[in-house]
């Protein structure tokens, strides 16, 4: 299961602020992906951060484990995969930060990362709740 995770949002953020965050980001990633994932299937974390200097003002955004050959491609592309996996990967890098940047706009730095599931070695595993 993909996960983002969006380090330096303020202690003092609202739940409120912080889900229309998540939606923002669900519905930004939706846009660069072809994989429509819901609310359920693309986790977004904001963990606490001990240090307060920064929070707020330095971002750090960790994504992980989009699914391979999930990024649309424009009509007519006929880059190798590789390199439509990297530009994609680099849009939605982009598309995170800016997206960072409107809700925060006196931010200082933003930084993202965009990586598969395959950098993870020792195995992967989801368990799911029984409906």
């Amino acid at each position: 299961m993909p996960f983002i995770i969006v380090y330096g949002t303020p202690p003092e953020m609202s739940q409120e602020k912080l889900e229309k965050l998540m939606k923002a980001i669900h519905n930004e990633t939706n846009a660069v992906t072809s994989m429509q994932y819901g609310l359920r299937e693309l986790m977004v974390w904001f963990p606490w951060d001990r240090m307060m200097l920064g929070l707020g003002e330095e971002f750090s955004i960790d994504v992980v484990g989009l699914e391979q050959g999930s990024f649309r491609d424009p009509p007519g592309s006929t880059d190798a995969h590789t390199y439509r996996q990297e530009r994609h990967s680099k849009k939605i890098a982009e598309k995170l930060c800016d997206l960072i940047a409107t809700f925060f706009p006196a931010y200082v730095v933003i930084q993202c990362e965009v990586r598969p599931f395959r950098n993870h070695a020792g195995g992967y595993f989801v368990l799911r709740a029984p409906k």
